[in-house]
C-alpha cells in the first residue's frame, strides 16, 4: 500500500492501519450486577452516621457538663451513661440520672433513628448480594463463560462446572467467578473470543470502493467512526494456535525417537576457551545454526563420528546448545513443528500430528464437545512429551495451556477519516511531545554513560559485548523529568489542565525533536457522544511496540492487510542511514512486540538465524561514535550502523548497556502527587486518569460471606473520604492486571477486600471513560474498546534526520 498522511504541523504522523481491541462480552453484564439503590443505602447510611455521631457528641458534652456538678452516686451514674453513649448504646429509662434523662432521651432518638436506617441497608444489603448471586451463576451455566475460563485454568473450570451442578457457590468462591466475569466484560483483551482482535484503517479504500457499514459513531475529536458489527465477541471466526512452549517440548521428544541428525548446533556467543583442542576449536567456529552435523562434517572435512563427539563435549561445556529450536518470532509454532515431524515415519511423529490436527480442530468444535476435546489433547501431549499440559498460574487467555485461542471479525470495515485522523494527531501532539522530550532525556543519560566509559578508556569504540556490561542510564533522568511535572500538579484538584505554554514553560518539551527518530505506539480510548461532555482522548498506554509486526498479529493478518511494506519504507526512511535492528528474544508467551520485516537482528546470547531476517552477532558487533555524534550499533562486516529498536524486559534476553544506544523508548509514565493524583489532562488529552494510593492496612474489610452494616458503612465511608467515584479500576502489589471495582455491587466490593487483605498497597484509577460512554455497539450490547495505532515524528516536516551532518549531538 502507499499512502498520504494528514498534515499536523508539529510533525507527527499515524499509520494508517491499527486495531481495534475490546472485551468479548457486553459491559452491561458487568454493569447488571450493581444496584443503583446501593448507592442510595451508602448515603443514607452515611447521613445517619454523621447525625448520631454529632448527637452523641452533644450528649456527651451535655453529660460531662453535669458530671462536674455532681458527686457521690449521682456521679457514678452519669459516668456510666456516658460510656454507653460513648460506644453507641443506648441508656434504659430506669438508669437515666434525673439532670441528664432530657438529654438522653434525645440520644435514644438518635440512636433508633440509625437502627431504623440500619435494619434497612442490612435488608437491602442480603437482598442485593442474592440477587448477585444468581447473575453470577446464570453465567457460570453458559457454555461461553466456561469455555474461556477452561484455557486459563483447568482448576477454576472444573469448580465451575460443579458450582453449576449444585446450582450454588462453595462460601466466598463467588469472587473467583467475579474476577473472570470483569476481565470478559471491562477488560480489552487480546486473546479469544473474550478479546477479539480486529483492524481499523484510516480514509477511504485505496480502489475507491464502498465499504459496507451500519453504524456510525460521531466521535468529538475523531468525527464519524464507521463499522459493520457482526456481534460480540462469540460473533467472532476463531482460530487455535499452539502454544510456543508446547511446539518446543513436542518436537524436541520426537527426536528423541528419531535421533539428533534433524537438530541444528547453534553457538553459545562469548570468546572460545583457550583450551579447546583444535578439532573442537574448528567445530565451533563453523557452527553458525544453520546446518546439521552433516553439513558441518562435510564443510570441515572431518567425519560424521568425529563431529558427534565434538558436539557433545561442546555441549558439556555450554558452548553451544544442540536441540530442536522453534524460531523465537514465528507467527505459528504449530506449522514449525508440522514441518519438522513431516519428515519421520515414526510413532512419535504420528502421535504429534494427531496431537496438532486435534487442535487445529478445536476452534471450529462446538461448546459441548470443547472439554471431551481438550482433555485428548493434554492426554496425548503428556503421553508424547512426559510434561504437564499446564503451566503457570492461570494467565487469562495467554498460553497456559499446550495451544491457545484467538478471535477475529465480529467487528468489520472500521474506519475513521482522514480528516478525523488529522485532528486525532493534532489533539495528541502536545502530549507526544512531552512523552518523547522524557524519552530522549532518557537516552542522553545513556548516551552519557557510553561517552564517559569511551572517555575513561581513550577509546573510539567499544565491543558490544562490554557495552552491554556498562549500566542503564535513563531512571534518573526520567525522576527528575516527571517530578517537575508532578510539580505542575494541585493534588486538591479533581482535573489539572495542561497546555503546551505551561509545559514549555517548565522546560518539559525540549526544542530538538525534530533530530531524533521518534516511534510510539498509542492505545486510546474515546469518551463516546454522550451530551455535554468535552471532547477528549484517552492515552490509556503508550508503548515502545510495533502494533502491526507482533507475530500474534501477523499470525491472523497478511502483511498486505497490515501495511507492513508501508511500514517498512517509513521506519527505513527515517531511521537512514543506520538499519533498523531488533534484539533477539527468548520466546516465552503466545507472542511478541514485534518481529523482523526487513530488521536486522542482533543476536545476544545465542548466534542464531532468523528466518528472513539478516543477524549480527554481539561478539562481532561494536559500539561507537556515528559521524552525527550518536553512540551508537555498528557491524563492522557489512560496514553499517545498527539503530536498534528498544524492547521490553519480558523478552527474557537481557539488553543491558545496549539500551543507551536504541531509539528513545516512548512510554506512559506513571505520575504520583501523594495520596491522591489529580486526572492530568493536555491539550485536550487525558495524559493521566485519576489515581489514589492506599496501603492495605487503611482498607476496611469483610470477614463473612455478606458485609455487616458495619462493615459495608466503613467501606464506604473509607470510600467517601477519599472522594472516589462510584466505578474504579485497581492494581494491587500481589497481581499483575488491574480489576474493575463497582462499590454498587456487593460481590465487586467483597472481591476488592479479598485480594487486597492479600497484599501490601493497592492503586485505583478512576473508570474513564464512564459506562455509558462506550461507543463500540453490537446487537448483544456495548463492548469497552481502545484503538492501537502506530506514531511517529516526522522529521521531514520541520527537522534533520538522524544520520545527516549536524543531525544531532551529544
Amino acid at each position: 500500500m502507499s499512502a498520504s498522511y494528514p498534515d499536523c504541523p508539529n510533525g507527527w504522523r499515524i499509520f494508517p492501519i491499527g486495531l481495534l481491541r475490546s472485551a468479548g462480552l457486553p459491559f452491561r453484564w458487568l454493569d447488571m450486577l450493581a444496584d443503583a439503590r446501593l448507592e442510595d443505602l451508602a448515603r443514607s447510611v452515611l447521613v445517619a452516621e454523621e447525625t448520631v455521631l454529632t448527637a452523641r457528641a452533644s450528649t456527651l458534652n451535655q453529660v460531662k457538663a453535669l458530671i462536674m456538678k455532681t458527686d457521690g452516686d449521682e456521679r457514678r451514674a452519669l459516668r456510666r451513661a456516658s460510656r454507653r453513649v460513648m460506644t453507641l448504646r443506648p441508656v434504659p429509662v430506669e438508669q437515666r440520672p434525673a439532670e441528664a434523662a432530657p438529654a438522653l432521651a434525645q440520644w435514644a432518638d438518635a440512636l433508633d433513628a440509625f437502627s431504623t436506617v440500619e435494619a434497612r441497608v442490612e435488608q437491602e444489603l442480603h437482598a442485593a448480594a442474592s440477587r448477585e448471586l444468581e447473575i453470577l451463576m446464570a453465567h457460570v451455566r453458559q457454555g461461553y463463560f466456561t469455555d474461556t475460563v477452561m484455557l486459563s485454568s483447568p482448576d477454576v473450570y472444573d469448580e465451575l462446572r460443579r458450582t453449576a451442578a449444585r446450582n450454588g457457590f462453595r462460601r466466598g468462591r463467588e469472587t473467583v467467578a467475579y474476577r473472570f466475569l470483569q476481565r470478559f466484560c471491562g477488560k480489552n483483551e487480546t486473546g479469544g473470543q473474550v478479546g477479539p482482535l480486529n483492524l481499523v484503517t484510516i480514509g477511504s479504500p485505496a480502489d475507491g470502493s464502498s465499504v459496507p457499514a451500519t453504524v456510525v459513531h460521531e466521535d468529538p475529536v475523531l468525527g464519524p467512526l464507521t463499522y459493520l458489527p457482526r456481534g460480540d465477541g462469540r460473533a467472532a471466526n476463531r482460530r487455535t494456535f499452539m502454544a510456543y512452549w508446547a511446539a518446543t517440548a513436542v518436537g524436541n521428544a520426537v527426536l528423541t525417537e528419531n535421533g539428533t541428525a534433524h537438530t541444528i548446533p547453534r553457538r553459545v556467543i562469548g570468546p572460545a576457551p583457550d583450551d579447546l583442542d583444535d578439532v573442537d576449536a574448528r567445530v565451533l567456529a563453523a557452527v553458525d545454526g544453520t546446518g546439521g552435523r552433516s553439513a558441518l562434517a562435510a564443510a570441515l572435512g572431518l567425519g560424521e563420528d568425529v563431529v558427534e563427539a565434538s558436539l557433545a563435549r561442546l555441549v558439556e561445556r555450554k558452548l553451544i546448545l544442540d536441540d530442536w529450536h522453534v524460531s523465537d518470532f514465528t507467527t505459528d509454532a504449530g506449522a514449525e513443528l508440522r514441518a519438522l515431524v513431516g519428515g519421520f515415519d515414526g510413532e512419535s511423529a504420528r502421535q504429534a500430528g494427531e496431537l496438532l490436527d486435534g487442535i487445529e480442530r478445536f476452534a471450529s468444535t462446538g461448546l459441548v464437545d470443547r472439554p471431551a476435546m481438550l482433555a485428548e489433547i493434554t492426554k496425548k501431549f503428556s503421553a508424547l512429551t512426559r510434561c504437564s499440559p499446564w503451566r503457570g498460574a492461570g494467565g487469562l487467555m495467554t498460553d497456559r495451556a499446550v495451544f491457545y485461542e484467538e478471535a477475529v471479525g465480529n467487528i468489520e470495515n472500521a474506519r475513521i477519516t482522514a480528516d478525523g485522523a488529522a485532528r486525532l494527531v493534532e489533539c495528541m501532539s502536545t502530549a507526544l511531545d512531552l512523552l518523547a522530550s522524557l524519552a530522549v532525556e532518557s537516552r542522553l543519560e545513556g548516551q552519557r554513560l557510553l561517552a564517559d566509559e569511551l572517555r575513561r578508556r581513550g577509546l573510539s569504540g567499544l565491543p558490544a559485548a562490554e557495552a552491554r556490561a556498562v549500566p542503564t542510564g535513563g531512571a534518573d533522568a526520567e525522576r527528575r523529568y516527571e517530578r517537575r511535572l508532578v510539580d505542575l500538579l494541585d493534588a486538591r484538584k479533581t482535573v489539572v489542565e495542561l497546555d503546551r505554554a505551561d509545559l514549555v514553560r517548565a522546560g518539559l518539551i525540549r526544542d530538538d525533536l525534530d533530530d531524533w527518530p521518534l516511534f510510539g505506539a498509542v492505545d486510546l480510548m474515546l469518551t463516546g457522544d454522550r451530551p455535554g461532555d468535552e471532547p477528549q482522548i484517552i492515552l490509556s498506554e503508550l508503548h515502545h511496540i510495533w502494533p502491526t509486526l507482533a507475530c500474534q498479529v501477523r499470525a491472523l493478518y497478511t502483511d498486505e492487510q497490515l501495511g507492513n511494506d508501508e511500514l517498512h519504507r517509513i521506519v527505513t526512511r527515517e531511521l537512514a542511514s543506520a538499519l533498523p535492528t531488533l534484539q533477539q528474544v527468548s520466546r516465552d508467551q503466545k507472542g511478541t512486540d514485534s518481529s523482523p520485516y526487513g530488521h536486522r537482528v542482533l543476536c545476544l546470547d545465542t548466534d542464531t538465524p532468523v528466518p528472513g531476517a539478516v543477524t549480527v552477532p554481539l561478539d562481532r558487533a561494536e559500539v561507537r561514535r556515528w559521524p552525527n555524534g550518536l553512540i551508537g550499533l555498528h557491524d563492522p562486516a557489512a560496514g553499517t550502523d545498527l539503530w536498534l529498536l528498544p524492547e521490553y524486559e519480558d523478552t527474557y534476553v537481557e539488553i543491558g548497556g545496549l539500551m543507551n544506544c536504541a531509539l528513545p523508548a516512548l512510554e506512559l509514565p506513571r505520575l504520583t502527587a501523594g495520596a491522591h493524583t489529580p486526572r492530568i489532562v493536555i491539550d485536550g488529552v487525558v495524559l493521566q486518569r485519576r489515581r489514589w494510593h492506599a496501603s492495605s492496612a487503611e482498607v476496611p474489610g469483610i470477614r463473612g460471606h455478606h458485609p455487616s452494616v458495619g462493615e459495608w458503612r466503613a467501606i464506604m465511608r473509607w470510600r467517601h473520604d477519599r472522594d472516589l467515584p462510584r466505578q474504579v479500576y485497581f492494581i494491587v502489589d500481589t497481581e499483575e492486571k488491574p480489576v474493575y471495582l463497582d462499590f454498587a455491587s456487593i460481590v465487586s466490593v467483597r472481591n476488592f477486600c479479598r485480594m487486597v487483605a492479600r497484599a501490601r498497597h493497592v492503586v485505583l484509577s478512576e473508570a474513564l471513560p464512564d459506562p455509558d460512554q462506550l461507543w463500540l455497539r453490537t446487537l448483544d450490547g456495548r463492548l469497552t474498546s481502545e484503538l492501537r495505532f502506530q506514531v511517529w515524528r516526522d522529521r521531514a516536516v520541520g527537522g534533520t534526520r538522524v544520520g545527516a551532518p549536524g543531525g544531532w549531538q551529544s
